[in-house]
């Protein structure tokens, strides 16, 4: 009896994929702002998981002002697009003080990724990465905020 309420108490269902898991439990679909100074990542993002909005910019200043107009659930930040401007920029706004924020770097010496945590950001990429592994990271963090947000609206 015990084996068998053991094997009945391991067995789950699959796991959703990681573009599943980017979108479940979001009651729109998420908002990602992707500062980076080459286009691809934005498009390749946007090809591999369908049903989120991905919006592109190369200037920090230009992607500063559109987070000001209107709220991302998740933020891409190239260091050498200026990403760690944006960091600054962005942590610190009551709006974004719990938004995932990924650095992504093609440079990623010791300096930069100690940078990037000191600032407030929660992963640190380096390029190049397969973007199902982006996508994967952009999941487990938007998961985890989704979590963190019902604890605290709860209390």
């Amino acid at each position: 009896i015990a084996a068998s309420l053991a094997s009945k108490q391991c067995a789950r269902a699959p796991r959703a994929s990681a573009e599943e898991r980017l979108v479940e439990g979001a009651t729109s679909p998420p908002r990602i702002l992707c500062l980076d100074t080459d286009r691809n990542l934005a498009d390749a993002l946007g090809s591999e998981v369908g049903r989120c909005v991905v919006v592109h910019y190369a200037d920090s200043k230009a992607a500063l002002e559109r987070a000001d107009l209107e709220p991302f659930d998740l933020l891409l930040f190239d260091c050498e697009a200026g990403g760690f401007q944006a960091l600054e920029g962005l942590r610190g706004r009551p709006r974004y003080r719990h938004t995932p924020i990924v650095m992504l770097t093609a440079v990623g010496d010791d300096e930069q990724v100690e940078k990037a945590f000191v600032l407030g950001a929660d992963e640190f990429l380096a390029k190049p990465f397969e973007i199902g592994g982006l996508v994967a990271h952009a999941a487990g963090l938007l998961e985890r905020e989704r979590a963190l947000a019902r604890v605290r609206n709860a209390l």
